[in-house]
């Protein structure tokens, strides 16, 4: 044991043993080359996808939608299948749909599977002669995508009109049950500080819990904002009375109100005191309250908010 133990000792002071060790390991690297660039026929088994469905149905999951063909090709091509879960698609528009389901046929449809392999990849056969891919069909609904946003504007700045989102709405595919119980997607909150420019972001939606059993038709969401400085402005607007009966004649005062209102620097020129419309209703009058209350019934798309520095409007009733 210990001559052994001498001799193993010196052929390593001697570097005799690194020498064998790599004469070895070059050795294999050969043998290993020269096997794996030889022809061979192996069965490799592939997992199938069905494409090109039509997006209110959906195939049912089965543990049987796998196609088992046999290759001839190198053998470093066939190792890659066998290093990997090699898959391949067959499409639903190219396939017999009978009843509730897809049905491929090796007879048929073989073609389409071996335009998805390279030129020195020859399939010999398919060991089945027929692919069966239940499906079921679901419920499709439109619903609204909702902003959630925390946006602090620099003072005087805010945005022109609403945001513009695309797409503003998401359509779910899914049983008809879990699909009903999902009035809106929301996006994640946009956050920002101090904005005084227009606005482009890209938002995640925020995936429903039950997002196994549905599908949706974005995940994703742009936001567009025209932001601008802003100015006040006061206009004088006429007050309308409604509900006044018709032998009824009354006298109000005052006949115009001042609308404060808000809209972008660039707009400011272009609102005028037609764009709004104020209006009492004379139903309101009660023994307890003998003067109307005046409201904004329309305002011009321009301005972002308005109000009145009037809270009554005094009547005389004539008749």
């Amino acid at each position: 044991m210990t001559r052994l133990k001498s001799r193993i000792q010196s052929a390593i002071r001697s570097g005799k043993l690194y020498k064998f060790i790599l004469f070895l390991a070059i050795s294999f690297i050969i043998l290993l080359l020269s096997k794996l660039s030889k022809d061979y026929t192996k069965t490799v088994s592939f997992y199938v996808d069905m494409v090109n469905l039509p997006e209110e149905r959906v195939i049912i999951k089965d543990s049987t939608h796998k196609l088992d063909l046999v290759l001839k090709t190198y053998g470093f091509k066939l190792l890659r299948y066998y290093l990997s879960n090699p898959r391949l698609t067959i499409d639903a528009t190219q396939v017999n749909d009978i009843g509730g389901n897809y049905i491929w046929t090796s007879s048929k449809n073989l073609t389409e599977i071996k335009a998805q392999f390279a030129s020195n990849v020859e399939i010999e056969r398919a060991n089945q002669d027929s692919l069966l891919f239940d499906y079921d069909v679901n419920y499709v609904k439109k619903v609204p995508v909702v902003l959630i946003d925390n946006i602090k504007f620099a003072p005087g700045f805010n945005i022109t009109q609403d945001f513009i989102l695309v797409p503003d709405s998401v359509r779910l595919i899914g049983p008809r049950a879990v699909v009903d119980s999902i009035p809106q997607i929301l996006t994640d909150t946009l956050v920002l500080v101090d904005v005084k420019t227009n606005l482009i972001a890209n938002l995640d939606l925020q995936l429903p819990q039950q997002i196994e059993t549905i599908a949706m038709s974005s995940k994703t969401v742009r936001i567009e904002g025209n932001v601008d400085k802003f100015t006040e402005g006061t206009l004088q607007v006429p007050v309308q009375i409604k509900n006044l009966p018709a032998n009824m004649v009354v006298n109000y005062f005052p006949k115009k109100v001042s609308v404060v209102f808000n809209t972008a620097l660039s707009n400011y020129e272009s609102v005028s005191a037609e764009d709004f419309e104020v209006e009492c209703d004379f139903k309101e009058l009660t023994e307890q309250k003998t003067y109307l209350t005046p409201k904004i019934i329309k305002k011009p798309g321009l301005v972002r908010s308005a109000k009145i520095n009037q809270a009554k409007i005094e009547l005389i009733i004539s008749q």
